[in-house]
């Protein structure tokens, strides 16, 4: 699950959305927000990242024994760019990650997602190899 994700577009998050790199597996979820609206998960600060020419704030959510989040919030918040999914995972496993995302993830997708909101979002995606 290493990738070099592109994408590029709009985005316009309306009162509570976000656009950001999103996997899954039955032992835990990440997001790499890349651009939000005021909606910012409340969690365990596990420090920052830099990469991508960003600063990402980590946070981690316990859920359940068995299910944690993961979130890299980018302070500077952009519609369009690259992810390096490695540099994150990486730090991840730093901080505690439980589980291998390379082994367990079902999928790993790039997503636009809102709740109670409305906004609109274009958004192209690519993968740099």
């Amino acid at each position: 699950m290493d990738r070099n994700i592109t994408f590029t577009g709009t985005f316009e998050p309306g009162s509570n959305g976000y656009l950001s790199v999103y996997t899954w597996s039955t032992r835990g979820e990440s997001y790499i927000m890349e651009n939000y609206g005021p909606y910012k998960p409340s969690g365990e600060r596990k420090g920052t990242l830099n990469v991508d020419g960003g600063t990402y704030d980590v946070i981690v959510v316990k859920v359940s024994a068995t299910y944690t989040q993961y979130w890299s919030i980018r302070q500077q918040k952009r519609s369009s760019g690259t992810v390096t999914t490695g540099a994150h995972y990486d730090y991840y496993r730093k901080v505690g990650l439980p589980w291998d995302l390379a082994k367990n993830t079902t999928y790993q997708i790039v997503s636009v997602e809102g709740y109670k909101s409305q906004g609109s979002a274009t958004i192209t995606v690519g993968e740099k190899v």
